[in-house]
């Protein structure tokens, strides 16, 4: 059976209904089937409109031992600013110590490169010291509306632009030269 998807853009509240699935770990095909519209769409619009937020981050943030860790800089044979000499746990220090710890585990997640691309309905969203990638409705309909326009808008050339470009082409069609030879011979001149 062919499915039949609807050819309509995207609006807020499909965008909207995408984040809330989101939220709730719903796959892009029940997301397509209740929209109409195939998962792949519902994958590119995600993918292109995602945002990118970075948490506090760095040195042993970026460890998986981090909540748990008791080493001080004494342990590691490591000297830095007062912490040390205040014998408090490397964790609170804000040298970077991960790169001398033989207890370094870096955090590593695949969910922003595999579906579904994104940090929303993930419980560490909030702790996590990489960077979280988020989809918002909201923005992205903005986006979406702004490319709207602007593909709208017409020429993309100044005033200058667009005479330099009327005195190169107009001579040369006066003279019945064709405007895919015009482009073939002059492509490096006309934007």
């Amino acid at each position: 059976m062919i499915q039949k998807y609807n050819h309509r853009h995207l609006t807020l509240s499909d965008r909207t209904y995408i984040e809330q699935e989101l939220l709730q770990g719903s796959s892009f095909k029940k997301i397509g089937e209740m929209l109409g519209k195939d998962p792949t769409t519902i994958s590119k619009e995600i993918r292109r409109n995602r945002t990118e937020k970075h948490n506090r981050s760095g040195g042993c943030r970026n460890c998986m031992n981090y909540q748990t860790c008791r080493l001080r800089g004494s342990n590691l044979q490591i000297h830095c600013r007062k912490s040390c000499s205040r014998n408090r746990a490397c964790r609170y220090c804000w040298d970077n110590h991960s790169l001398k710890c033989d207890a370094f585990a870096p955090y590593i997640c695949d969910r922003p490169l595999k579906p579904p691309y994104v940090c929303n309905g993930c419980d560490y969203t909030v702790s996590c010291p990489l960077p979280v990638y988020l989809y918002s409705a909201k923005s992205a309909h903005r986006r979406y509306e702004k490319f709207l326009s602007d593909s709208r808008k017409g020429i993309n050339l100044t005033p200058e632009e667009l005479q330099e470009l009327n005195d190169l082409i107009s001579p040369l069609i006066l003279k019945g030269q064709p405007l895919s030879h015009i482009f073939a011979v002059h492509a490096d001149e006309i934007p």
